[in-house]
């Protein structure tokens, strides 16, 4: 079981930088579709990702025939060949910021769209929260341990804490991700869910193992 433990954590490390620093393990990170249903349209048209990943165009929801067709000058599309009903994706990565447009030239009027690429945010500090209202799990130790040995192998500060009192909107602020670490049952004030509660819908990251699930219901 300990081998498992620390495999499991060794996963949600690698997952939790790969996210955060835009090298993401997923095959495509944003995906558009082909759309006739009413009007030819892109779906969505537009879209956001990391520099550094993918955008999958894909044709399983088209009725007729459409192609990817790179405009503004600033990227080449890798396949703008008409596609039928069905036919393979077209891929392409986006390793520099900007905005890269494109338009099918069969349906030029009403599908056009544009892929923002962003610089990806560099992970720096994590808050890990182990507070237990309920069931204690031993493995605990093992996996501040652990995310702490990927902090010091990965370039992020991990700050572990069992305290609520840490759930403030200044004291959050400073933080990248908070991870929930085999936490159960009651553990945050109301305060404290409504200061994380901001600190989510401010873009704040968060990342629950195992037990987490059991946590606040």
């Amino acid at each position: 079981m300990g081998r498992l433990r620390a495999a499991l954590l060794v996963v949600f490390g690698v997952l939790l930088v790969g996210l955060w620093t835009g090298v993401s393990p997923a095959a495509a990170d944003a995906v558009i579709d082909a759309n006739d249903v009413g009007t030819s349209h892109w779906e969505p048209a537009n879209v956001t990702i990391n520099a550094g990943e993918q955008v999958t165009w894909e044709f399983d929801e088209a009725a007729t025939s459409h192609d990817v067709t790179a405009t503004g000058g600033n990227w080449t599309s890798p396949d703008s060949t008409s596609h039928g009903p069905g036919s393979p994706p077209v891929v392409a990565t986006f390793d520099e910021p900007g905005t890269y447009t494109f338009v099918c030239s069969i349906h030029p009027a009403t599908m056009a769209g544009s892929v923002t690429v962003e610089e990806a945010a560099e992970l720096t500090n994590v808050l890990v929260f182990s507070k237990t209202g309920g069931f204690r799990h031993d493995s605990i130790d093992e996996g501040i341990a652990a995310i702490q040995s990927l902090g010091a192998a990965n370039g992020f500060t991990v700050t572990a804490t069992e305290d609520g009192a840490a759930f403030t909107d200044q004291n959050l602020a400073q933080f990248d991700v908070v991870v929930f670490l085999s936490t159960t049952g009651e553990v945050l004030s109301d305060t404290q869910q409504t200061a994380f509660e901001n600190y989510i819908r401010s873009g704040g990251g968060y990342a629950g193992i195992h037990a987490a699930s059991d946590t606040e219901y």
